[in-house]
């Protein structure tokens, strides 16, 4: 935690990664980035609420896969949210991909 970060985008695939508490007007408080000493974060992803162990590993695997190709995070991440939205089997209910949200410091 004392460790200084430098980073573009941060991704925090675990439960509730954006914070639990609600600000007035401001939505999820982003309590878990008051860790980070970056001034030069611009993004994160994080999950708003509960992250499924099965399908976490292949969010984050489609976004750092888009990242790789030269996609922005934010294509990154709504293209690996269509694929398991687009999928067979119980990952394409939302509880599944839709708690990993995109944040911008821009």
């Amino acid at each position: 935690m004392r460790q200084p970060l430098s980073a573009y985008l941060v991704s925090i695939s675990a439960c509730n990664g954006a914070g639990e508490r609600q600000l007035a007007g401001r939505g999820p408080s982003l309590v878990c980035l008051g860790r980070f000493s970056a001034p030069e974060l611009t993004m994160f992803v994080a999950g708003l609420w509960e992250v499924s162990t099965a399908s976490a590993p292949q969010i984050m695997d489609g976004l750092y896969k888009g990242l790789t190709e030269g996609k922005s995070p934010a294509a990154s991440l709504r293209n690996a949210k269509l694929a398991l939205l687009h999928s067979k089997g119980p990952h394409q209910r939302p509880f599944y991909w839709a708690p990993f949200q995109l944040y911008s410091g821009s």
